[in-house]
């Protein structure tokens, strides 16, 4: 009920921006549509990613937001035969007020999809992705705030990595979640407490300075 009125409360002040291939600045973000190639490969899947550069201070929300806000939302506008796949998160940090506790990100985020061109496209051509991005950025207040971001891309007989990109895709992906992994992890109820116990594997040296937990779906 909390994050419906503020959704609702919020949605009447939106500020939408339009942009080109430059990065779009609103009041407090800067966002803009990057690739981690710099051609691509008629039928090869490839990585694109909205980046969003925060206002010091200020801050985006992960996929579950938490007891207040609302995620980032992407909405692609893609040309014929292509296809985008879900947003890939990374883990989030957190922000505690009061008795509330959210999950989001500070600074900067990389939010990467995967996109499927159709093999039919032939070498020279130029395809334009696009993407309507909408985000609650708060601080002392919430802000919510959207842009339009286009990225033109040629098409070759092979890919070619984007150099400038290649770091920042790699630190992302080093950040989200394994599907499967060597570690055993458990959980319970007791009471009105989640128990989570984790098991490393047997050639695990290491020691903890600190457990996190986010809740992947809403409600936990």
């Amino acid at each position: 009920m909390r994050r419906i009125l503020i959704g609702f409360i919020l949605g009447m002040f939106g500020l939408i921006i339009s942009a080109g291939a430059t990065p779009v600045k609103t009041e407090h973000v800067e966002a803009e549509l990057v690739s981690e190639v710099q051609t691509i490969q008629p039928g090869r899947p490839f990585w694109v990613g909205v980046r969003l550069r925060m206002q010091p201070e200020w801050h985006v929300y992960w996929r579950n937001a938490g007891d207040a806000g609302l995620p980032t939302t992407i909405t692609w506008q893609l040309p014929e035969g292509f296809q985008g796949g879900e947003i890939q998160w990374p883990y989030p940090i957190r922000f505690k007020l009061d008795d509330f506790v959210n999950f989001g990100y500070e600074d900067e985020v990389l939010l990467l999809t995967r996109i499927t061109p159709p093999a039919t496209l032939s070498p020279g051509q130029k395809v334009q992705l696009r993407a309507n991005v909408e985000w609650l950025v708060c601080k002392d207040i919430c802000v919510p705030e959207s842009a339009e971001l286009t990225l033109e891309l040629p098409v070759a007989e092979a890919a070619r990595i984007n150099s400038r990109w290649v770091e920042a895709f790699a630190e992302t992906r080093a950040k989200l979640p394994l599907k499967q992994s060597e570690w055993r992890v458990e959980a319970t109820i007791q009471d009105t407490t989640l128990v989570i116990v984790a098991t490393p594997p047997a050639w695990f040296r290491g020691n903890f300075s600190s457990l996190l937990f986010f809740p992947y779906p809403e409600g936990i």
